[in-house]
Protein backbone atom coordinates (compact mmCIF):
# COMPACT_ATOMS: atom_id res chain seq x y z
CA UNK A 1 0.00 0.00 0.00
CA UNK A 2 1.60 3.30 -0.87
CA UNK A 3 0.10 6.96 -0.47
CA UNK A 4 -0.86 8.81 -3.28
CA UNK A 5 -0.97 12.74 -4.08
CA UNK A 6 -3.52 14.23 -5.62
CA UNK A 7 -3.75 18.13 -6.37
CA UNK A 8 -5.04 20.47 -9.31
CA UNK A 9 -3.78 22.34 -11.85
CA UNK A 10 -3.97 25.65 -9.71
CA UNK A 11 -1.00 24.24 -7.54
CA UNK A 12 1.23 24.85 -10.94
CA UNK A 13 2.97 21.92 -10.34
CA UNK A 14 4.93 21.32 -14.08
CA UNK A 15 3.78 18.45 -15.72
CA UNK A 16 7.65 17.10 -15.60
CA UNK A 17 8.05 17.49 -11.92
CA UNK A 18 4.65 16.28 -11.30
CA UNK A 19 5.34 12.42 -13.41
CA UNK A 20 8.81 12.20 -11.82
CA UNK A 21 7.52 12.51 -8.48
CA UNK A 22 3.81 10.64 -8.97
CA UNK A 23 1.67 13.74 -8.22
CA UNK A 24 -1.67 13.35 -9.93
CA UNK A 25 -2.99 17.04 -10.99
CA UNK A 26 -6.69 17.42 -12.10
CA UNK A 27 -6.69 19.52 -14.86
CA UNK A 28 -8.83 23.18 -14.97
CA UNK A 29 -10.64 24.18 -17.97
CA UNK A 30 -9.33 26.99 -19.72
CA UNK A 31 -12.01 29.00 -21.97
CA UNK A 32 -11.26 30.34 -24.97
CA UNK A 33 -13.98 31.72 -26.19
CA UNK A 34 -16.28 28.54 -26.94
CA UNK A 35 -13.13 26.10 -26.83
CA UNK A 36 -12.25 24.81 -23.80
CA UNK A 37 -8.47 22.94 -22.93
CA UNK A 38 -7.90 20.97 -19.87
CA UNK A 39 -4.93 22.91 -18.41
CA UNK A 40 -1.57 20.86 -19.18
CA UNK A 41 -3.26 18.27 -21.20
CA UNK A 42 -5.05 19.87 -24.25
CA UNK A 43 -3.30 23.27 -23.85
CA UNK A 44 0.49 23.83 -22.69
CA UNK A 45 1.93 26.90 -21.23
CA UNK A 46 3.11 28.12 -24.62
CA UNK A 47 0.33 27.36 -26.38
CA UNK A 48 -2.65 29.78 -23.74
CA UNK A 49 0.41 32.51 -23.86
CA UNK A 50 0.24 32.27 -27.95
CA UNK A 51 -3.74 32.44 -27.75
CA UNK A 52 -3.86 34.63 -25.10
CA UNK A 53 -1.81 37.71 -27.41
CA UNK A 54 -4.37 37.27 -30.44
CA UNK A 55 -7.56 36.76 -28.59
CA UNK A 56 -10.38 39.16 -28.78
CA UNK A 57 -11.14 38.51 -24.85
CA UNK A 58 -9.65 37.74 -22.30
CA UNK A 59 -10.01 34.08 -21.41
CA UNK A 60 -12.00 32.39 -18.19
CA UNK A 61 -11.49 29.26 -15.98
CA UNK A 62 -13.49 26.56 -14.37
CA UNK A 63 -12.88 24.74 -11.73
CA UNK A 64 -12.37 20.67 -12.18
CA UNK A 65 -15.84 19.14 -11.49
CA UNK A 66 -16.03 16.51 -7.99
CA UNK A 67 -16.42 13.56 -11.37
CA UNK A 68 -12.89 14.17 -12.35
CA UNK A 69 -11.35 13.96 -8.44
CA UNK A 70 -13.93 11.23 -8.14
CA UNK A 71 -12.04 9.13 -10.96
CA UNK A 72 -8.42 9.42 -9.23
CA UNK A 73 -10.21 8.75 -5.99
CA UNK A 74 -11.53 5.49 -6.96
CA UNK A 75 -8.45 4.61 -8.72
CA UNK A 76 -6.49 5.14 -5.66
CA UNK A 77 -9.20 3.03 -3.85
CA UNK A 78 -9.52 0.52 -6.43
CA UNK A 79 -5.60 -0.29 -5.84
CA UNK A 80 -5.99 -0.31 -2.71
CA UNK A 81 -3.76 2.65 -1.97
CA UNK A 82 -3.96 5.77 0.27
CA UNK A 83 -4.30 9.48 -0.85
CA UNK A 84 -3.74 13.01 0.32
CA UNK A 85 -5.43 16.10 -1.61
CA UNK A 86 -3.70 18.92 -1.66
CA UNK A 87 -5.83 21.91 -3.10
CA UNK A 88 -5.68 25.48 -3.23
CA UNK A 89 -9.18 26.88 -1.06
CA UNK A 90 -11.01 30.12 -1.83
CA UNK A 91 -14.77 31.03 -0.63
CA UNK A 92 -17.17 32.33 -1.26
CA UNK A 93 -18.84 35.14 1.36
CA UNK A 94 -21.58 37.35 0.71
CA UNK A 95 -21.33 37.08 -3.03
CA UNK A 96 -17.65 37.80 -2.46
CA UNK A 97 -14.65 35.12 -3.26
CA UNK A 98 -12.39 35.10 -0.34
CA UNK A 99 -8.69 33.16 -1.60
CA UNK A 100 -6.03 32.73 1.28
CA UNK A 101 -2.41 33.51 0.58
CA UNK A 102 0.65 32.62 2.72
CA UNK A 103 2.25 35.28 3.80
CA UNK A 104 5.09 34.55 6.07
CA UNK A 105 6.59 31.09 7.73
CA UNK A 106 8.56 31.28 10.69
CA UNK A 107 10.17 29.17 13.11
CA UNK A 108 10.16 26.01 10.97
CA UNK A 109 12.03 23.19 11.86
CA UNK A 110 12.51 19.71 10.15
CA UNK A 111 13.17 17.40 12.66
CA UNK A 112 12.78 14.04 11.21
CA UNK A 113 12.51 12.17 7.82
CA UNK A 114 9.32 12.29 5.63
CA UNK A 115 9.38 9.89 3.09
CA UNK A 116 7.18 8.69 0.37
CA UNK A 117 4.73 6.35 1.89
CA UNK A 118 4.15 7.49 5.35
CA UNK A 119 1.25 8.77 6.80
CA UNK A 120 1.81 12.88 7.97
CA UNK A 121 -0.16 13.90 10.29
CA UNK A 122 -1.10 17.60 10.39
CA UNK A 123 -2.14 19.56 13.46
CA UNK A 124 -2.72 23.22 13.59
CA UNK A 125 -3.98 25.71 15.85
CA UNK A 126 -4.78 29.44 14.89
CA UNK A 127 -3.03 31.88 17.46
CA UNK A 128 -4.44 35.50 16.07
CA UNK A 129 -6.85 36.82 13.09
CA UNK A 130 -6.35 40.22 12.82
CA UNK A 131 -8.33 40.19 9.36
CA UNK A 132 -7.33 39.81 6.58
CA UNK A 133 -4.24 37.98 8.49
CA UNK A 134 -4.27 35.08 10.28
CA UNK A 135 -1.74 33.75 12.82
CA UNK A 136 -1.49 30.29 13.27
CA UNK A 137 1.16 27.22 14.18
CA UNK A 138 1.25 23.83 13.46
CA UNK A 139 3.12 19.92 13.88
CA UNK A 140 3.67 17.36 11.75
CA UNK A 141 4.05 13.54 12.86
CA UNK A 142 4.70 10.22 11.71
CA UNK A 143 3.80 7.39 13.51
CA UNK A 144 3.38 9.66 16.23
CA UNK A 145 7.23 10.96 15.85
CA UNK A 146 7.30 15.17 15.62
CA UNK A 147 8.78 15.61 11.67
CA UNK A 148 8.27 19.40 11.15
CA UNK A 149 6.89 22.19 13.47
CA UNK A 150 6.24 25.98 12.43
CA UNK A 151 4.35 28.90 12.09
CA UNK A 152 2.84 30.58 9.56
CA UNK A 153 0.62 33.57 8.69
CA UNK A 154 -1.63 33.95 5.64
CA UNK A 155 -4.25 36.42 4.65
CA UNK A 156 -7.94 35.69 2.68
CA UNK A 157 -8.45 38.78 0.28
CA UNK A 158 -11.31 39.09 -1.36
CA UNK A 159 -10.98 39.04 -5.15
CA UNK A 160 -11.97 42.37 -7.21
Amino acid sequence: MSVQILTDSTSDILPEEAEQKGVRVVPLLVNFGEEAFRENVEITHQEYFRRLAQAESLPTTSQPTPQDFLAHFEQVRDAGDSLVCVLLASKQVEGEKITPYFTSLDKVKFRNKVLPGDKLEIECELLKVREPFYFAKGKGYVNGKLCVSGEFSFACIKEQ
